[in-house]
Parts: C-alpha cells; sequence; structure tokens
C-alpha cells in the first residue's frame, strides 16, 4: 500500500484483459472453431501469453444442418435422442451426419448413406401397381361408345351409371313386358347429352359393349401389373405405362 497516489513502475508487459490471449488464432475452416488450449486456468496471471499453451481447431457444428443417421431426421442442438446429445462442439458423434438422407429407402452403413434397390425396387413396384389401377378406373370411367341407337353415342361409366345400367338391362330382360317397351338412358350424341329412348334389344346392346369395354380394361390393368411385378430393376418398371386397350 503507498502513502500517497504513484505511478506503477513499468515492466514492459501489457496488461492482458480476463480470458484474452496474445496470440492471433489460425484460420478456421466450415464447421470448425479456433479454441485456445486449458493448460492453464482462466485466472493464471499468465493465461494467453505466448509459450503457455497454443492454438487448436476443433469442429463446431451449431450452425450445420445435422441428421441422425438412425433415420435420417434432423438433429436438433441439444436435442436428447436415447439418452444421448450433443452441443455442437467437438467432434461429430458417430450417430449424426451432415449428409441428408436421400430417400426413405437409404440406410446408414460404413459412414454414408447406402441405398437398398430391393426394397425401393419393392416400394416402386407397388406404386406402379396403384397407378395401373387408377389409369384403367380412369379409363372405364370416361365412358364408352355403343351404335345401339344407330349412329354411335357416347355412354357414361361412373359407378353409379353402371348400376344404373345394369338395373335397365334386368329390366328388360322382366318376361311380359308389354309391347313397345322403351327405357330411357342418358348418352351423348355429337357432345349433347339427353335421356333418350331406347328397346329392350338396344339396351341390351348398350349393355354388352358396356362390359366389352370394362372387360378390356380390368384384363389390360391385369397384364400390365403383372409384368409390374416382374420387373426387374427400375428402368423395366418405368417402362410399363397405360395405354388404352384394344377393344375386340
Amino acid at each position: 500500500m503507498y502513502p500517497e497516489s504513484v505511478l506503477p513502475d513499468p515492466d514492459g508487459e501489457y496488461l492482458v484483459p480476463g480470458n484474452c490471449v496474445l496470440v492471433a488464432p489460425p484460420q478456421a475452416g466450415e464447421n470448425e472453431r479456433a479454441r485456445w488450449g486449458d493448460e492453464l486456468p482462466l485466472l493464471d496471471p499468465n493465461f494467453g501469453r505466448p509459450g503457455t499453451s497454443a492454438w487448436q481447431i476443433i469442429g463446431d457444428y451449431r450452425e450445420a444442418d445435422l441428421y441422425l443417421t438412425s433415420d435420417g431426421s434432423k438433429y436438433e442442438i441439444d436435442q436428447d435422442v436415447d439418452g444421448q446429445a450433443y452441443d455442437g462442439i467437438g467432434p461429430l458423434p458417430s450417430w449424426l451426419t451432415l449428409s441428408e438422407r436421400p430417400s426413405k429407402y437409404h440406410h446408414w452403413a460404413s459412414g454414408t448413406w447406402v441405398l437398398n434397390e430391393q426394397e425401393e425396387l419393392a416400394a416402386l413396384i407397388a406404386e406402379k401397381v396403384s397407378e395401373l389401377s387408377r389409369e384403367c378406373q380412369a379409363q372405364i370411367y370416361a365412358g364408352f361408345a355403343s351404335s345401339a341407337l344407330g349412329e354411335e353415342h357416347h355412354y357414361p361409366a361412373l359407378a353409379t351409371d353402371q348400376q344404373n345400367l345394369t338395373a335397365s338391362v334386368l329390366d328388360s330382360t322382366v318376361p311380359g313386358l308389354p309391347e313397345g317397351w322403351q327405357t330411357p338412358f342418358w348418352c351423348s350424341l355429337g357432345g349433347v347429352w339427353d335421356f333418350r329412348m331406347h328397346s329392350a334389344e338396344q339396351i341390351q346392346r348398350v349393355g354388352r359393349d358396356a362390359k366389352l369395354v370394362i372387360l378390356a380394361c380390368m384384363a389390360h390393368n391385369a397384364a400390365l401389373a403383372s409384368a409390374a411385378r416382374s420387373a426387374q430393376n427400375k428402368t423395366a418398371l418405368e417402362s410399363i405405362v397405360w395405354t388404352a386397350p384394344e377393344i375386340a
């Protein structure tokens, strides 16, 4: 203690602020940071001086997108996963990766995402079979042509339309129909839709034409689905596409 104010005697050394280092850090790369060694405690008067320690380059993934190798889901810093967590500083744990999972058919193996081709192909086949089924239904629902009335008319074939046609055809086969019996049915001529009268023979012809088209679509779908299930690779599977079936 001094009895009066005095200037300190210079010793040729700078006063180093707490936690500061007198050695310039090296350049850190992506997902890296420089950290001063911990040989001396922070409160040591020599902390941060040259020769007392050195800079170390360590991992810093706090700003990076990280993914779980178990299922490819996004990982949030400090998130607990089965009793383990990562704060983003230091080596990347083996259960995390910077690589986004390419697809649900890729699985982590030997440090990378590996495609299970058979699993992918099986799923693609199932999708293709469903797609063909939808295309078949769309083809049927688009309706069909019949010349039962002389000129070619277009008939609807949605589920309700098919039920209505079935009912009309059945009605036409009831014994003891009055002479000249007719039934109206919805159809189009040249784009003009209307309920047009059909005789028993005509409505039965419409029913046969409908059955012919529907069965052709179903048989075509079955053949394409069988080909899809037999596909050995994606190229072969992609070559299988729906086309309008030939009507005998």
